[in-house]
């Protein structure tokens, strides 16, 4: 850690070593990235940080750096609590469920932060008679960013946190700083702050996000790391001295901590200590202060100028012989097919290109509940078990790389499935309606839940989710094998369980496909109205081929001169049929009262 600078109610530090045991201040934290990346735990949420992400921290909010070896340089300014509070007499009452703000040219929020941080960086390396007074002013601008963007007023008692709690907290976090190298019991510590232990646990789940011997190991654990680092100490006497008991329960919890054991750690360590420093990707080149030159002299408001911003682009089109004129947001999208295959190396760096020279900003995916992703089990007695690993480490990759998902729900998985029903492509998943609409709401629920706690509920509402796909399409072995009745309940089922979650997430309609899907579309907007759903944007996959014809297709031989059947009709002849069919479903829309809403293509091909 290097020193920044130090005002009264002000301090600013780059860190490269921050906390691995868990910490807190009584100050509030503002933490950008320099440079590297940073995996940081806050509370019982992870977060992934990439060079110019922005996150926060309230007063005594538990945090710590998740790996010891990662590489970073992290600008961190503490905002002193009683500046804080005479600013914001309220500030308690705030709630925000957003603490990570991810680099984005086009996201006002970031771009103002970064146009506060540039003058607090200016107005310390270039110190005036009224530099505090800047710095003053900008960290006031932040903070007024964040609550007014971010925050939730009126937070309810469970998301205050009153000067007891805090008095508590400080207490806790003493005793155990105190007297961690002794045998700690959870009565003891009860005791110590006048609570019984049940309520304790509870108590101190609430407030750290695990439990009491969880923390105490993991404090351990980084308390140790400087005598790994920095002496030949046999690991057994480090780990007595820390509080451990035996060889085994400190490689136990360095492991669960850390994922590899001590021995392999400071071999680790001292490696890295022996490489060329030269090498180092967090140079000042990298990981200075360069990046908020471009803010330095302009003007609050205005974005700076750089050529890795986005520019809106007029687009003139003709309806009705009238010329009208229209700013695109200019999304970029691409579909990559199943979930599964995100977990390949070849497609995550084919991603990466994609997104360094297209900009994506969205990930289209389906078969997001796929077996292959051991997300779903069902014990002897039937009772659900719910394993998030793999799919976790989809989207923490499409977060690594700054795009979101678009994510099309279904299929179902094989323990839920009531019928033994395959779509007729080459993974075959399985198209059936749940046995059981109960355990499918909460596999639903389960899955919003997981992700807003992972990633926060307004990053959750910037995703897409689509329902199902085709279940019009006239097929063998085709994507719905019930009624059009039934599948409007599956639909109205998975619609009811996202709203109760968060009534924000964009969930949108079914997709239906021409031309069979346009009676659908008629039923399922009659169904809509009649039942109260409202989806937030229209989804439709669009092909220049009727039903059924790639499939007869598909089965077509040549002649023995190579020429093709008579018969063989591998297109529609009409040459306008995509834009009719969308023009036919905008005005369907319309009709049924839903012609404002977003109209998404989300799959479209000559054939499908």
């Amino acid at each position: 850690m290097s020193l920044f600078a130090t005002y009264p109610w002000v301090t600013q530090k780059v860190e490269s070593n921050l906390p691995l045991e868990p910490n807190w201040a009584s100050e509030m934290i503002l933490m950008f990235l320099l440079g590297g990346t940073l995996d940081i735990q806050v509370g019982p949420r992870q977060y992934h940080m990439n060079p110019k992400d922005f996150l926060f921290l309230k007063p005594y909010e538990v945090y710590y750096a998740c790996h010891p070896n990662q590489n970073y340089r992290c600008l961190v300014i503490e905002i002193e609590q009683q500046a804080l509070y005479s600013g914001c007499p309220k500030f308690d009452s705030i709630h925000f469920d957003l603490q990570l703000i991810r680099h984005s040219p086009d996201d006002s929020v970031h771009h103002s932060i970064c146009s506060s941080l540039a003058k607090i960086v200016y107005a310390t390396i270039k110190p005036d008679l009224c530099s505090q007074i800047k710095i003053m002013m900008a960290v006031g601008q932040i903070l007024t960013r964040l609550i007014e963007s971010c925050g939730i007023e009126g937070a309810d008692s469970t998301q205050q946190t009153s000067e007891y709690t805090q008095e508590r907290l400080a207490s806790i976090l003493q005793y155990i700083h105190d007297n961690y190298t002794e045998r700690i019991s959870l009565n003891d510590i009860a005791a110590h702050v006048g609570l019984h232990p049940q309520y304790f646990s509870v108590f101190f789940k609430k407030q750290f996000g695990s439990n009491f011997s969880d923390y105490l190991n993991r404090y351990r654990v980084g308390q140790s790391l400087p005598a790994l680092q920095h002496t030949s100490e046999s690991i057994l006497n480090i780990a007595i001295s820390n509080g451990f008991n035996s060889h085994g329960s400190y490689s136990s919890a360095f492991q669960k901590a850390y994922g590899m054991l001590p021995r392999d750690y400071r071999k680790a360590y001292q490696r890295t200590q022996n490489e060329d420093t030269a090498e180092n990707p967090l140079d000042e080149g990298e990981g200075g202060f360069e990046f908020f030159q471009q803010y330095w002299g302009a003007e609050d408001n205005a974005f700076p100028t750089s050529n890795t911003i986005k520019t809106h682009k007029n687009i003139i089109y003709r309806e009705d012989e009238a010329d009208q004129s229209f700013i695109s947001p200019m999304l970029n999208f691409v579909s990559i097919g199943r979930t599964m295959a995100c977990l390949r190396s070849d497609i995550q760096q084919q991603l990466r290109k994609a997104k360094e020279a297209l900009h994506l900003d969205y990930v289209r995916v389906r078969d997001v509940f796929s077996d292959n992703l051991f997300l779903y089990y069902e014990t002897e007695n039937k009772q659900p078990i719910f394993n998030w690993v793999h799919l976790d480490r989809v989207f923490d990759f499409f977060i690594s790389i700054d795009v979101k998902p678009y994510i099309e729900l279904g299929y179902t998985p094989s323990a839920l499935a009531s019928k033994k029903q395959y779509a007729d492509w080459l993974f075959r998943p399985n198209v059936s309606r749940p046995k059981s609409f109960t355990s499918w709401v909460l596999l639903i629920t389960r899955f919003f839940e997981h992700y807003i706690s992972r990633y926060g509920a307004d990053e959750i509402c910037k995703w897409y989710f689509a329902f199902w796909t085709n279940p019009n399409l006239e097929l063998d072995q085709s994507y719905w094998n019930d009624s059009q009745e039934d599948f409007f309940l599956f639909y109205q089922v998975t619609y009811e369980a996202i709203r109760r979650v968060d009534p924000r997430i964009r969930i949108g309609s079914p997709n239906f496909s021409y031309p069979s899907g346009m009676d659908w579309y008629d039923n399922f907007f009659h169904y809509a109205r009649e039942h109260d759903i409202h989806p937030d944007f229209i989804s439709i996959h669009s092909y220049g081929i009727p039903d059924g014809q790639a499939e007869g297709n598909g089965n077509m031989q040549l002649s023995k001169d190579g020429r093709m059947p008579a018969d063989f009709q591998p297109l529609s002849p009409e040459k306008d049929l995509l834009l009719e069919q969308i023009q036919d479903l905008r005005h369907r829309c319309q009709m049924y009262g839903f012609g404002d809403l977003d109209l998404i293509i989300s799959d479209w091909n000559v054939t499908y």
